[in-house]
């Protein structure tokens, strides 16, 4: 499962020259699915996300937990629950990341490490030290999740409307090639939401992020993700295959966060 933490709601300092500034925040969403992909059929689907962004005076941290229940019509439970964390440096060259995913209270998957860029133009390297230590290439043009969204928010205020791009974002050890298309821009209506309901304020960004292996040549995405996602980085509305299911969060509580005294 490839868990895109923008994952919905990443944003970084604004580059000179870009509008969008981020806010620190804590949003709670409800979950439905729309697609099962699984032999038996499901009969009761509850479900939830908590996303967490906040800044230190050198970084970036998202913070998102994942949980999703279900029972199958012969009474069989499906618990599914996935944490991840990453921290993202001002500057876009390092990303420290850590997810852990269990099934039915099993760990079934475990990744903890580093990237960083080189700064000169040359590959960089992935480090993963958990499960089992090793080492991968970073292509230099790879951006991670914080700079892939100032990067996009400044091209869609331009007026570009399609974007490709190389991206890494410690969910899986793979590097990805995304094409992205901003679709649409609309009026943030969540019926249900609770909070500081200011920071729903303007028009959200419409967007369709479809992955591909880094690797040219394969026609068809790994997994696509759509939201709708304003420029202080909030999310209200995310669609997302998780594999075995589609998977659509809804925004239900949000909250600012406070920002630090730098």
């Amino acid at each position: 499962m490839r868990y895109v933490v923008l994952f919905m709601v990443v944003c970084a300092l604004p580059a000179p020259g870009y509008a969008s500034q981020p806010i620190p925040h804590e949003a709670l969403y409800d979950l439905s699915v729309r697609n099962w992909r699984m032999p038996n059929e499901i009969t009761r689907v509850v479900g939830s996300q908590i996303t967490r962004l906040t800044r230190s005076c050198k970084d970036w941290t998202s913070v998102a937990v994942f949980r999703l229940e279900a029972e199958t019509a012969s009474g069989d439970a499906i618990e599914f629950d996935t944490d991840f964390e990453s921290i993202e440096t001002f500057d876009g060259k390092r990303l420290q990341f850590r997810k852990i995913t269990r099934a039915n209270g099993e760990l079934i998957e475990q990744f903890l490490g580093v990237a960083e860029q080189s700064g000169s133009g040359a590959r960089g390297k992935i480090t993963v030290l958990e499960p089992t230590p090793y080492n991968l290439p970073l292509p230099p043009e790879t951006i991670f999740p914080v700079a892939s969204f100032i990067h996009s928010t400044g091209q869609w205020e331009a007026g570009m409307r399609t974007l490709n791009y190389v991206w890494f974002d410690g969910t899986t050890p793979d590097v990805s090639r995304v094409f992205e298309i901003l679709t649409n821009a609309v009026t943030p209506t969540p019926n249900l939401a609770e909070g500081d309901l200011n920071l729903l304020d303007g028009m959200a960004w419409r967007s369709t992020m479809s992955f591909y292996t880094y690797e040219e040549g394969n026609d068809e995405p790994l997994t696509t993700l759509t939201q709708n996602v304003l420029p202080n980085g909030l999310a209200v509305e995310i669609t997302l295959d998780i594999g075995f299911a589609d998977v659509v969060l809804n925004l239900r509580r949000v909250r600012a966060l406070p920002q630090p005294d730098c």
